[in-house]
């Protein structure tokens, strides 16, 4: 192993420091935070992760002690109840004897009803740290925001720029790519796809009632056939399933499938992330067709064909003399020179 590949380490909370509240001594209490998850990719009201007491205010918190004091690259927060609390992560700078506010969400408290692994991008600091604080506001869900697990990510030694460990998330979409230990298959567009069958009824009710109630277990060792989506749309909804990300690689005409089956399965977090990833790979050379997509085909996507319209009018002298412009339906067209013009006044 080199030293750079030394330098890295991922690890998990050793010791819970303090908190606000919790809901009992026993399945919900603080200290079931500790260690890896042991409720993720399961999404419920379940025991062994932590909830707060039975007050659901906005200033809950709970502050985390790891074994090791790291240069913080990276935190991934299991949030397996109405997940979307939290408000700031902090780091603790113990030679200043301070809290530093690393992350800060901007759109303030959320209720996504899913699990997922919350991995924002934070804020580098200077000084190493072994020490976390997270902040929460219930408000929004107005019930119990439950963390099953928190793993940091960091560098012994500061000149080194990038993790290299594998996180959980990456364990999972390995597991996914690898296809060890399968039990389910499902056959789409004449290709088979391996996956997991607890994880796929953990991330969404469709699923759920697709393989276990509608399905016996005997008829689970020939593919299940989906009809309603793409192979390139499958396997986008698998690793995102699996690492609760879009793939870097999905094609902006992907994103959009992402987008309508977010609807069809059920699945209000992939809606927003898949609408993210579109408004991030937005550029000239995509735009045109991005906005046929999202208004030719039904169901139609307003909110991603309205952030096209408003791209193309201010970048339309650039996207006019475009090949992609001419290919624009007429009504589409009409509603482009039309919104620019206003844009223009």
């Amino acid at each position: 192993m080199s030293s750079s590949e030394n330098n890295f380490k991922s690890q998990w909370v050793s010791r819970v420091l303090s908190f606000s509240s919790q809901y009992n001594a026993e399945g919900w209490a603080a200290d079931r935070i500790i260690g890896q998850p042991t409720v993720f990719p399961n999404y419920g009201d379940i025991t062994g992760a932590w909830a707060q007491a039975n007050d659901f205010h906005a200033n809950h918190f709970i502050e985390l002690e790891f074994p090791d004091e790291l240069y913080v690259d990276k935190l991934n927060i299991y949030e397996t109840y109405h997940a979307g609390s939290i408000l700031r992560i902090k780091l603790r700078n113990k030679k200043l004897s301070s809290w530093k506010t690393v992350w800060e969400s901007g759109a303030g408290a959320l209720n996504i009803e899913q699990c997922r692994i919350f991995s924002p991008e934070i804020d580098k600091v200077l000084f190493k740290t072994n020490q976390i604080r997270l902040e929460l506001d219930c408000t929004a869900a107005n019930t119990y925001c439950e963390i099953d697990a928190v793993e940091m990510i960091g560098r012994k030694c500061a000149s080194e720029k990038v993790a290299s460990e594998k996180t959980h998330s990456e364990n999972l979409k390995s597991l996914l790519l690898s296809e060890e230990f399968s039990d389910v298959q499902f056959e789409v567009n004449g290709k088979n796809f391996k996956a997991h069958r607890n994880i796929l009824t953990a991330r969404s009710d469709y699923f759920k009632t697709l393989l276990c109630e509608n399905l016996r277990t005997d008829r689970l060792t020939k593919p299940v056939h989906l009809s309603n989506i793409t192979c390139d749309g499958f396997k986008a909804l698998l690793i995102f399933f699996y690492s609760d990300e879009i793939d870097e690689k999905t094609t902006c005409e992907t994103a959009c499938e992402l987008n309508r089956l977010s609807d069809w399965y059920d699945i209000p977090v992939l809606k927003e992330k898949s609408f993210q990833f579109c408004r991030n790979k937005l550029d000239i050379e995509n735009v045109i067709g991005l906005y046929i997509n999202a208004l030719t085909i039904e169901p139609r996507l307003e909110n991603i064909g309205e952030m096209c319209l408003k791209f193309i009018s201010k970048n339309f002298t650039s996207i006019l003399g475009r090949p992609e412009f001419k290919t624009l339906p007429h009504n589409l067209l009409v509603q482009c020179t039309q919104f620019y013009a206003q844009f223009q006044k």
